[in-house]
């Protein structure tokens, strides 16, 4: 299903989210582990052990950034789950792109080896990949669902958010299973 959520920034102005989602957002989860250092959530480093398994869910993520951002459709919508794909045709993407465009601006830089994953506690074969991205604008949250397969090379859901005051992933983690 398609969502779209306003949200309002630090000045008051109301900011469009667009959320995509196949199934399952409202449901609790755990923090597997991210990239940080102390309070800083938007620092790189190497997967952790723990998190090695994800390692495809931040490459199709990283990819989906890039692609997401330079309008390159035919790409993007490789990157989707075919049930995805229904939900949000060429013309709903490029939508989203324009609001992410108009309210964000155009992509500024992001961090490939910045990442956070989650998993569902409720719901198995369900993983969440969290990306911190730099717009012109503002930072935002690029929050990803994958099918827990082993493989993550197609994304069942996603979220772009405004990051607010430096709001740490898992604030972002909490806003993608509490969206309605």
């Amino acid at each position: 299903r398609q969502r779209q959520m306003c949200i309002r920034d630090s000045s008051g102005t109301v900011l469009t989210a667009i959320a995509i989602c196949l199934a399952g957002c409202e449901m609790d989860y755990s923090i597997s582990s991210n990239s940080s250092q102390g309070d800083n959530d938007y620092f790189e480093e190497p997967i952790s052990e723990r998190s090695a398994k994800y390692s495809g869910a931040l490459d199709t993520s990283n990819q989906f950034v890039e692609r997401f951002s330079a309008g390159e459709w035919e790409a993007v919508t490789a990157l989707m789950d075919p049930r995805l794909r229904e939900k949000a045709p060429l013309e709903v993407l490029q939508n989203m792109h324009e609001a992410v465009l108009s309210n964000f601006g155009p992509l500024v830089e992001y961090k490939p080896m910045q990442w956070g994953f989650a998993t569902h506690t409720n719901v198995e074969n369900v993983v969440i990949c969290t990306k911190i991205v730099v717009h012109a604008k503002s930072e935002t949250f690029y929050v990803l669902k994958f099918e827990d397969d082993g493989r993550y090379n197609r994304i069942m859901g996603f979220n772009i958010w405004p990051r607010e005051n430096d709001a740490p992933v898992s604030q972002a983690v909490a806003r993608f299973f509490e969206s309605k």
